[in-house]
């Protein structure tokens, strides 16, 4: 099991390094579902004169019983499906480890509590929150959250009909969503 504080080890100790080792200037981050929720945590916690704004797809600031149910499934799915040959096309011969790592620790009674409101509370750039209204990992009680803690300007879309994973299930309305948001703060600091 990864250690239940593996999104803001994640947030402010590799993507400070990834981002450096790079080299990137002006930056807008975008994250999905575990990676928006270290995009807000990073947004929310480091100091970064270059970031410029955040694009959440799916995020998660805290856990509900929906994600849970969620994982609950896919895990089933894993054990009786073709899930696993077709996630090995992403990740390789570590897909049996990444996928126990994910699922025991979103299952570990003791990461229930895991809560992200107070780095989002602390957002200050321009943000945007995409959510599919069929989302099975999240209900839109994730928007309610970072419309009610935000302090940044925040754009929420949700998205009928979509689950998950909006820019795989409406790829060109995701694009254009993001693109909106995206282009005119590219333009004005030439990201």
């Amino acid at each position: 099991m990864r250690p239940r504080d593996y999104l803001h080890q994640e947030a402010c100790e590799r993507l400070p390094a990834v981002l450096s080792a790079a080299g990137i200037g002006p930056r807008i981050l975008l994250g999905h579902s575990d990676g928006a929720s270290i995009a807000t945590i990073y947004a929310g916690t480091i100091a970064d004169p270059l970031l410029r704004g955040v694009v959440q797809l799916a995020p998660h600031f805290v856990v509900e019983e929906q994600a849970l149910a969620g994982i609950r499934a896919i895990r089933e799915a894993w054990a009786t499906t073709d899930l696993r040959r077709r996630l090995r096309k992403y990740h390789g011969p570590n897909t049996d480890h990444l996928f126990r790592q994910w699922t025991e620790t979103w299952l570990d009674p003791g990461f229930q509590a895991w809560n992200i409101t107070s780095e989002m509370s602390r957002v200050t750039v321009p943000t945007l929150l995409v959510h599919g209204a069929a989302d099975q990992y999240g209900t839109e009680r994730q928007v309610a959250v970072a419309r009610g803690v935000a302090r940044c300007s925040l754009g929420a879309i949700i998205m009928p009909g979509i689950g998950h994973s909006p820019h795989l299930e409406a790829p060109e309305v995701t694009t254009a969503v993001v693109s909106e948001f995206v282009i005119p703060i590219a333009g004005r600091v030439g990201v």
